[in-house]
């Protein structure tokens, strides 16, 4: 007997009592000494805890906590897989694309929209890259095909050209330079380049991936234009470089330049 003989006993008691077999009644001892007192104060005690407690965010499932992630067929897949490595890329783009549109507010022109726009097209890319077709069922593949009319890239082709035009030519390399949303957009550009090689890669094992790469190669070159533009709306300097001449600036001032007038620097 004693106190453990006194515990046991308590234990035995309230876990036949209690209906919901709680064993966790034999740590609340009853204020009245009664078995029925003990297992409604526990479970009120209980209640009162987790009514107080936020509910489970559905931000987070665990299921990758080993490494594995799904893919949009519902197929699970390391996260070391080619195809993770393209969304992430393209998602980490989005982001950067976010934050120059935000810097481009303070721009009166329609660069904002533009940029809003390329972010859906980025999750279509995504949506497109996550369903290969070994895993998807044909209906699947069908509603999530990226640009099969080719639509998007004309528009965005068209976008380019009408985006250069308003630009005086370049004959050197530009830095990134021209203010924070010129900054900002050649960043976006930069990742842009390194989604398309991981596109690349992954594009040599599964060949659904090469429906993206016309658009993802073309966006690159939209956001070296949308950068200049930006500088040139911005009243910013940019910086550009010569051999053997060292670094220059080009002002622009409305649309006044200084006498460089170099051709387009061209990317691949």
């Amino acid at each position: 007997s004693g106190f453990w003989g006194d515990l046991v006993h308590h234990q035995r008691t309230v876990t036949r009592e209690c209906e919901f077999r709680c064993i966790g009644c034999i740590s609340v001892k009853p204020e009245s000494g009664d078995v029925a007192d003990c297992k409604t104060q526990h479970h009120r005690r209980m209640a009162e805890k987790a009514s107080s407690a936020p509910p489970k965010s559905s931000l987070y499932t665990r299921t990758g906590d080993e490494g594995q992630s799904s893919l949009y067929t519902g197929a699970r897949a390391s996260k070391a897989d080619a195809i993770f490595a393209v969304l992430g890329d393209v998602d980490e783009l989005n982001s950067a694309i976010g934050v120059a549109a935000e810097h481009c507010k303070e721009i009166e022109d329609d660069l904002v929209a533009q940029l809003r726009e390329i972010q859906c097209n980025l999750i279509e890319i995504g949506s497109h890259i996550a369903t290969p077709p070994d895993s998807a069922k044909p209906e699947a593949l069908e509603k999530v095909a990226f640009d099969a009319s080719g639509g998007k890239l004309r528009a965005l082709e068209k976008l380019i050209d009408t985006t250069d035009a308003r630009l005086p030519p370049l004959t050197s390399f530009i830095l990134p330079s021209g203010g924070a949303a010129s900054c900002a957009l050649h960043v976006a550009r930069s990742i842009c380049r390194r989604a398309e090689r991981t596109a690349v890669t992954l594009a040599d094992t599964h060949d659904h991936a090469t429906a993206v790469l016309p658009y993802i190669n073309r966006l690159s070159d939209y956001f070296f234009a949308a950068a200049r533009l930006a500088a040139k709306l911005s009243h910013e300097e940019e910086y550009i470089y010569k051999a053997k001449r060292g670094l220059q600036v080009r002002k622009n001032d409305g649309d006044q330049t200084d006498q460089h007038q170099p051709q387009q620097q061209q990317q691949p």
